[in-house]
């Protein structure tokens, strides 16, 4: 049967250890100052002010159920979810890593990671992302292997097996400014300026031959050749100016 406290005295103050091997209940606030080491303990509802550390070693695992909500204070700069890593010189870390995994039939929407942000303002707004990736390298290494800020992968099983696509940009707008809106904005923001916008085959060479629609590329063609399949051209502008890209629109 469980002890009260109340069982033996009123109150209780205790500077020392205080140590029980029988199950403990308190119908009444706690309050513990100090370091405090517990074991299980199965709580109906908790609040902490303060500072809150969960785990102290490497092997130490925190699993939360349910919905979790976490809620950033209102101020000028902030983070509602702050997670900080230091690896090891050696192996392959990820300062968050979700896995979702569907193994019942269904046509659900699955997303490992969805953002969205919403502003309802008429006034003037800064920049505004869904997501905004960093890859900061700030020192030259004497190697360096697929350095980049998004690295997106798809991998399918089976042959036929094919997916819509690696990377797909899907614009719902209304207004007029929707017809000015491009899928793909490339900003060159640093002091070099790059010499190529598209790199095609790093990594793994992209298919190519002659007359071939199941290649990426098609060789050995000739100017007439382009010319008599080129009906349409696509636009694009580049530093503000409007040019148009010849597309051939019949295998060639």
């Amino acid at each position: 049967m469980a002890k009260l406290i109340e069982d033996y005295v009123p109150v209780v103050k205790y500077n020392g250890g205080l140590q029980t091997s029988l199950p403990m209940t308190v119908n009444a606030d706690l309050t513990v100052t100090g370091t405090t080491n517990i074991g299980d303990v199965s709580l109906d509802d908790l609040s902490t002010t303060g500072n809150t550390t969960l785990g102290n070693a490497s092997t130490d695992t925190t699993t939360v159920n349910g919905t979790q909500t976490i809620a950033a204070v209102a101020s000028a700069n902030g983070n509602g979810l702050l997670v900080t890593q230091t690896p090891s010189a050696t192996g392959k870390h990820n300062g968050v890593k979700i896995d979702i995994t569907q193994s019942a039939a269904g046509d659900d929407s699955n997303s490992a990671i969805r953002g969205t942000i919403t502003k309802s303002t008429t006034a003037a707004i800064g920049n505004l992302r869904a997501g905004h990736f960093v890859t900061d390298v700030q020192a030259v290494p004497t190697s360096q292997g697929h350095t980049a800020a998004v690295y997106a992968e798809v991998d399918l099983a089976g042959a036929g097996n094919n997916a819509t696509g690696v990377i797909s940009a899907v614009k719902n707008s209304a207004g007029s400014i929707g017809l000015s809106t491009p899928f793909l904005n490339i900003i060159d923001a640093g002091a070099g300026k790059t010499a190529v916008v598209i790199e095609a085959g790093t990594g793994g060479a992209l298919g190519t031959a002659a007359t071939d629609n199941t290649v990426a590329f098609t060789t050995g063609l000739t100017a007439a050749t382009i010319n008599a399949a080129t009906t349409t051209a696509l636009r694009v502008k580049i530093n503000g100016v409007i040019y148009w890209i010849p597309v051939a629109t019949t295998p060639v």
